[in-house]
Parts: C-alpha cells; sequence; structure tokens
C-alpha cells in the first residue's frame, strides 16, 4: 500500500512538471509557434488528399526561414472557373523569429511579408499550368489566406505580378521538365496594427507597433515559381518562392536544388 502511494505521488509529481515544462515552452513565442503548428500541419498533411496517395514535398527550412516547413489543406477556397473546388495542398514557412515574432513583419530584414515552399493540387479537373494559374494560385494564398486572415478588410485583387520572364528548368526535386516563371511582385506588406488576437498570431507573433506608418502598405517582392504537371498522378505541382530579398530568394533556390525532394509512392 505504501509502495502504491509513493508510485502515484511521484507519477503525480513527474505530470506535474511535464506540465510546468509545457507551459513555459508556449510562454516562448517561437517555441510556441513550433509545438501548436507542428501539431496543426500533422493534422492537416493526414485530412488531405496527399496522405492517401503517398504524396509529400521534402524542403529545407531553417537559415534564416522558420526552422519547421508546415502545412495547410485548402479544399475549398480555390476553384475552377467552372466554380468546382480544387484540393489545394501547401507547404510554407516564413521569416525566423526574432525579438519574439517572425521578420515578415520587418521591413529590410530581407524576409518581409516573404513565404516559400509548394503548393500542390490533387485531382482529375487540373488547372493548366500556364502563368493566368500560377499568379492565381499565388494570389488566392497570399490575398486569402494571409492578408485576410491578418485583417486585411480588402485584399482581394491586390496581388500582382508584372510581366512574368518564362523559362524552362531541367531538374527540379528529383523530377525532370519543369517551367520557371520569375516576376516582381507588387502587394499590400503584412505590417498592421494589432487589435484582437487573430489566429495567425500563433505561427508569426503578434505585429509590433505600427506606430505612423500606414497598415498594409504596398511593397515589392521578388517572385520565382517552378511548376510541373504529372498526369498519371493527377498532380499539379508549384515550388514558389516570394521573397523580398533577391539574395534570399537565390540562397533558399540553391538549397532547393541541393537538397529538395519530391516523393510520390506509385
Amino acid at each position: 500500500m505504501k509502495r502504491h502511494f509513493v508510485w502515484r505521488q511521484s507519477f503525480l509529481i513527474s505530470m506535474g512538471i511535464l506540465a510546468l515544462l509545457v507551459a513555459m515552452a508556449l510562454m516562448i513565442p517561437g517555441t510556441r509557434a513550433r509545438l501548436v503548428m507542428a501539431l496543426s500541419s500533422w493534422q492537416q498533411y493526414n485530412q488531405s488528399p496527399l496522405k492517401e496517395q503517398g504524396i509529400r514535398v521534402e524542403l529545407p527550412a531553417g537559415e534564416g526561414w522558420f526552422d519547421d516547413m508546415l502545412f495547410y489543406q485548402d479544399s475549398n477556397g480555390l476553384k475552377t472557373q467552372e466554380g468546382r473546388p480544387l484540393e489545394l495542398s501547401i507547404y510554407y514557412t516564413f521569416g525566423d523569429y526574432e525579438k519574439g515574432r517572425s521578420l515578415i513583419y520587418t521591413p529590410g530584414s530581407g524576409y518581409y511579408s516573404s513565404f516559400y515552399g509548394a503548393y500542390l493540387i490533387t485531382g482529375s479537373t487540373l488547372p493548366t499550368p500556364d502563368a493566368y494559374w500560377v499568379q492565381r494560385i499565388a494570389a488566392h494564398d497570399y490575398e486569402a489566406l494571409i492578408l485576410k486572415a491578418l485583417g486585411h478588410q480588402n485584399p482581394y485583387g491586390t496581388f500582382k505580378v508584372n510581366t512574368f520572364e518564362i523559362g524552362e528548368e531541367n531538374e527540379l526535386l528529383g523530377y525532370p521538365d519543369w517551367t520557371r516563371y520569375d516576376g516582381l511582385i507588387e502587394a499590400p506588406g503584412v505590417a498592421h496594427q494589432r487589435g484582437k488576437f487573430l489566429l495567425h498570431y500563433w505561427q508569426f507573433g503578434a505585429p509590433p507597433d505600427l506606430g505612423s506608418e500606414a497598415a498594409f502598405a504596398p511593397t515589392t517582392l521578388n517572385g520565382r515559381i517552378y511548376v510541373k504537371s504529372f498526369e498519371e498522378e493527377e498532380l499539379l505541382v508549384i515550388v514558389y518562392l516570394i521573397c523580398e530579398s533577391g539574395d534570399v530568394l537565390e540562397r533558399t533556390d540553391a538549397r532547393i536544388r541541393e537538397s529538395g525532394r519530391l516523393v510520390i509512392h506509385k
């Protein structure tokens, strides 16, 4: 009986210490973001068509970007021109944490309003992988899933790409024959004055005080997008880099070429 009491007491103490450690971790914004978003990404991927089809993209994070490549499944937001919903799976990361918040809020950091990752669309009805759809998919992500969620009142139609330079890419992620799109993007930046708590603050942290600056002021970003269709797998893959800094874009692009990988289990 005494041994059982001692075991139970030790168990409760251990659980108490564990709960305290978790609570302390959640008080640190960057650590909190990693824990919360890792759980969310795991759940989202397991509910996505990619899980069932055995498809995943491996992209390097860190080195100025948030340490983890995250995942979000959007099954209803993006639609064909006929109004049919498209299954859009999004891998993404953003500027790393500094002073308790992501660098996406810091103009001049090289990572202001910057994101990179991959879009995958699956299903029997795939959009044509041309300049129109490349811009439309990226605009949907930035306008609806970023700006609107951060409180922008009228984000639609604000993401505009100057004329694309289009070229061919021999190989990427272990597969040949990609199309590459390069262009400058004019869009609202994500800096804004914090009001009520927004769910995106779990991953980005809360923005700093805006002072006299305008919220969501226009900014220019460097865009590079790679596109490839896999007809047999009914899959469209788009690797995207949207970066404040051209140097950051080139360094990230080099790392993708070195260690990026697309896995398709057939």
